[in-house]
């Protein structure tokens, strides 16, 4: 499933850092930051 959200991870994995990245600031501003951070650990 993931690979199929990311199919250009290993092709390019700084995309897919800035991808994380801006995902990151985004949701930090809500109160469910712990949650997906901890959930995107496990993913990696």
């Amino acid at each position: 499933m993931q690979e199929k959200l990311f199919p250009s991870t290993s092709e390019n994995p700084i995309v897919y850092k800035i991808l994380l990245m801006t995902a990151a600031s985004i949701i930090g501003k809500s109160k469910q930051f712990s949650f997906l951070f901890f959930h995107l650990e496990e993913i990696l």
